[in-house]
C-alpha cells in the first residue's frame, strides 16, 4: 500500500525547483505523490491550513510536515490538526 505524501506550494522559483527535486526523489511504488500549487488551486487552502502549512513549500508526509527551502528543512509532528498514523 502506497502512503500519501501532498506537496503545496505557490510557484516561485525556488518551490519549482524543490517540486522537482521532490518528484525525482520518491519512489512511486511506495509514495503517492500529490504536487498542488496554492496559487492555481485556490480550493486547497483550506486543506493545506487544517495540517498546519503556514509558508511555502511545504510537504506533508506521514503525519511530518516540513517546511522546505533551499539549504534548509524543517520538520514538525501533525497535532490533532493532521494525521495521527
Amino acid at each position: 500500500m502506497r502512503r500519501e505524501a501532498t506537496l503545496y506550494h505557490d510557484g516561485c522559483k525556488v518551490c519549482l525547483s524543490v517540486v522537482e527535486t521532490m518528484t525525482g526523489l520518491f519512489d512511486n511504488d511506495r509514495h503517492l505523490l500529490t504536487v498542488i500549487n496554492l496559487e492555481e488551486q485556490r480550493g486547497f487552502t483550506a486543506q493545506a491550513e487544517a495540517v498546519g502549512v503556514k509558508r511555502l513549500p511545504s510537504l506533508v508526509i506521514d503525519g511530518i510536515l516540513l517546511h522546505v527551502s533551499q539549504g534548509d528543512v524543517t520538520a514538525s509532528r501533525l497535532g490533532s490538526q493532521g494525521r495521527s498514523d
